[in-house]
C-alpha cells in the first residue's frame, strides 16, 4: 500500500473521527484523485480507486479483542453502569437524552468516548476524566455544557477534542494548552470570547475550528472583559496546522483590529490546506497575495467578504445555505458594490458563490465568464439591481457560460426579469441540475426555447412568489415548427416541479413536451392554472401531485398520469404544504 493512498485513508478516518461526516451525509472529495462515497442505513458504499477501498475495508473491519459499548441513539436517560465503563475500549453514547454522567468511572483502556447530541447534558462531574488515561478521542458536541472539569486537562493522550455547537460554552480554559498531543480542536458553534495564549503550546495541532461571540447589534457586550480575540503570534506558532476555521460576529470591532495581523500569521502556515475567514473589506484579499499565498494552494476555503450585521433570522431557506457550505471552495460576498478585481481573483478558484445583497450588479456575467468556469453552486439573495443572470451583451460569441454550474438559487431579487438575456450558445448551463427562483416579482421569462434545449441535466425546478409568470416555457413558433417540436422531449431528467404562489400562471409548457421522467409535482396558489396538458403529466414515473382540493377538482379536463400508483395529495395551508414537500424531499434523496 503506497504512502499516498494511506495518507488519503488517514484523512477520511480523521473526518469521521472529528465529526466532519454525519451518518446520512454525502461526502465527496473533489481533488480528482480520491473517491466518492455515501453513507446510508445500509452502511458505506465506495466507488473508484480500488486500492483506497481495500485499505478502508481494513481500517473499519472490526478489530479482534476490541470492546465497544455502542448505545448511541437508544434514548438513554441514565448512563451505563460502572462495570460497562471499566471494560470498554470505545463508548458510543451519542444521540441520547443523558442528563448526568458517573462521577469517576474507572476505564483505563478507554480510547474513544462519544457523547455528542445529548441536549440535556449540562454538567460534567469534576473527576469524570480522572481514570481515562488512554483517551484519544472525545466528542462533547451539541450538549449544553458551560464549562470543563480540571480532570479533562490531564488527558495526555488526547488527540481529538470536539465541542461543536455548544452554544452555552463561553470560556476556553487556559489549561487547554496542557493537552500536548492534541491534533484536532473543534470549538465551532460555541460562543467563546477569546482564545487563551496557551493554545500556542499545542505544537501538534493540525485542525483548529473556532467561533467567537462579541458585541451584538444593540451594543450589548458579554460579561467578559477581553480586549482581543486572538493574542499575537498564537496562530503563527501552530506550524503544523492543515485546517483553520475562524468564525466571528461581524459586529465585533475586536476582529477588525487584528484581522490584518491574523492574515499575516495564516500566511506563515506552510502546511495549511483548508481555511475559513471573515474579511470585513475585500481589499484584505490582497494581503494573501502580498504575503506570497496563492488560493491555488488551498484545497478548501470559505471566505466571507464584506461588512454586514449579524442576522438572527435569515430569509434564506436552509437548503441553499447547505449546498453552498458543502462545496470545497466558497466565496460569500456581502453588501458588495461593483465587481472588484480582488473578488474576481478568488472567484477564479471558487466552486461556490453566494451574493448576499449586492448593491449594483445588473447581471452575474459582470463578474466575467472566464472567472466562473469552476463554479458549481451559485446563490443570490436581495440583489436589488440584478435584471438577468446572464446578459449576452457582456459575453463573447461562442463562449460557454456557466458550463460547470449545477445549482442555481435566487431569492428576493426584486428587479430580475429573465434568467438569460439574448441568444444562448450550446453548452451554457448544460450541467445545471437544480434551479430555484423565489420572490422575484418582476420575473416574466424563465425558459426560452434556446435555453430549454441546454437544460438536459435539470432535475429540480422550484418557482415561488413570481406573480408575473404566465408560463414556465415561453416561445413563439410557426404552427409547422411547433408540431415538429411536440415530438421532442425536453428536460429529460427533471424529477420534480414545484410552482407556488403564481397568480398569473396559465400553462406550464406552452404545448411542448417536457419532463418525461417527472416524479413529483406541486401546485399551490396558482388559481389560473386550470388545465394540465398531457404534455405536462406525461410521465409514467409520476408518483403524485400536491395541491389544493378545490384547484384539483376544478381542473378540466382531468388528465391522470400513466403510473397506476399515482396519487393526488391534498394540502390545506402553507404548513401542511411544507410538511408534505419535506417528505417528498426525503424520498428523492434516498
Amino acid at each position: 500500500m503506497g504512502k499516498k493512498v494511506r495518507d488519503k485513508v488517514h484523512l477520511i478516518h480523521r473526518w469521521i473521527e472529528d465529526g466532519s461526516m454525519g451518518t446520512l451525509e454525502e461526502m465527496e472529495m473533489k481533488d480528482q484523485e480520491v473517491l466518492v462515497f455515501k453513507s446510508s442505513e445500509d452502511g458505506v458504499s465506495l466507488r473508484k480507486r480500488d486500492e483506497i477501498c481495500e485499505e478502508l475495508g481494513n481500517l473499519f473491519r472490526p478489530k479482534p479483542n476490541l470492546s465497544v459499548l455502542n448505545q448511541g441513539g437508544k434514548g438513554l436517560t441514565v448512563p451505563p453502569n460502572d462495570e460497562a465503563w471499566e471494560e470498554a475500549d470505545e463508548i458510543h453514547l451519542m444521540n441520547n437524552e443523558l442528563s448526568e454522567l458517573p462521577d469517576t468511572p474507572n476505564c483505563p483502556h478507554l480510547r474513544v468516548l462519544l457523547l455528542q447530541a445529548n441536549p440535556f447534558l449540562t454538567v460534567i462531574p469534576p473527576s469524570f476524566f480522572e481514570h481515562m488515561i488512554s483517551l484519544q478521542i472525545l466528542d462533547l458536541s451539541y450538549t449544553r455544557i458551560r464549562s470543563l472539569p480540571k480532570s479533562l486537562f490531564k488527558l495526555s493522550e488526547l488527540r481529538n477534542f470536539l465541542l461543536r455547537g455548544c452554544e452555552l460554552f463561553m470560556e476556553m480554559p487556559s489549561e487547554v494548552g496542557e493537552l500536548s498531543n492534541l491534533e484536532v480542536l473543534d470549538f465551532e458553534g460555541t460562543e467563546i470570547v477569546s482564545l487563551p495564549l496557551e493554545v500556542g503550546k499545542l505544537s501538534k495541532l493540525k485542525c483548529l475550528r473556532l467561533s467567537f461571540y462579541g458585541e451584538d447589534e444593540d451594543g450589548r457586550k458579554n460579561s467578559w472583559s477581553s480586549t482581543t480575540i486572538i493574542p499575537d503570534n498564537v496562530i503563527r506558532k501552530l506550524f503544523q496546522l492543515q485546517e483553520l476555521s475562524i468564525d466571528v460576529n461581524p459586529e465585533d470591532e475586536r476582529w477588525n483590529v487584528i484581522v490584518k495581523n491574523i492574515i499575516k500569521e495564516v500566511c506563515s502556515l506552510n502546511r495549511l490546506k483548508a481555511l475559513k475567514l471573515y474579511l470585513p473589506e475585500f481589499v484584505l484579499l490582497t494581503d494573501f497575495m502580498l504575503n506570497g499565498v496563492s488560493f491555488l494552494t488551498l484545497l478548501r476555503f470559505n471566505f466571507i467578504v464584506g461588512g454586514h450585521l449579524r442576522r438572527i433570522i435569515s430569509r434564506l431557506p436552509l437548503e441553499p445555505m447547505l449546498k453552498f457550505q458543502q462545496q470545497q471552495r466558497c466565496l460569500k460576498y456581502v453588501n458588495g458594490e461593483d465587481v472588484p478585481v480582488e473578488i474576481k481573483e478568488v472567484l477564479q478558484h471558487a466552486t461556490a458563490l453566494f451574493l448576499d445583497r449586492h448593491l449594483t450588479l445588473r447581471s452575474l456575467s459582470e463578474f466575467g465568464v472566464e472567472n466562473m468556469k469552476k463554479l458549481r453552486v451559485c446563490v443570490m439573495m436581495e440583489c436589488k439591481e440584478t435584471q438577468s443572470i446572464v446578459d449576452e451583451a457582456e459575453i463573447n460569441e461562442q463562449e460557454i457560460v456557466l458550463g460547470s454550474l449545477e445549482y442555481l438559487s435566487i431569492h428576493y431579487t426584486k428587479n430580475l426579469k429573465s434568467i438569460w438575456k439574448g441568444p444562448v450558445q450550446k453548452g451554457c448551463l448544460s450541467r445545471l441540475k437544480s434551479l430555484a427562483l423565489r420572490a422575484c416579482p418582476e420575473l416574466t421569462t424563465i425558459f426560452t426555447l434556446d435555453l430549454l434545449e441546454n437544460l438536459y441535466n435539470l432535475e429540480e425546478l422550484v418557482i415561488e412568489n413570481c406573480p408575473k409568470i404566465d408560463t414556465v416555457v415561453a416561445h413563439e413558433l410557426l404552427p409547422a415548427e411547433e408540431i415538429q417540436l411536440c415530438s421532442v422531449k425536453h428536460l429529460p431528467k427533471l424529477r420534480k416541479i414545484y410552482l407556488h404562489y403564481m397568480q398569473n400562471l396559465v400553462t406550464i409548457s406552452s404545448g411542448l413536451c417536457i419532463a418525461p421522467e417527472v416524479e413529483w409535482m406541486s401546485f399551490y396558489g396558482c388559481p389560473n392554472l386550470k388545465t394540465l396538458s398531457p404534455m405536462d403529466v406525461l410521465s409514467s414515473n409520476s408518483k403524485g401531485i400536491v395541491g389544493e382540493v378545490d384547484w384539483w377538482n376544478n381542473l378540466t379536463p382531468k388528465v391522470w398520469p400513466k403510473n397506476p400508483n399515482f396519487t393526488f395529495f391534498p394540502v390545506k395551508g402553507a404548513t401542511e404544504l411544507m410538511k408534505k414537500l419535506a417528505e417528498i424531499g426525503d424520498q428523492l434523496h434516498q
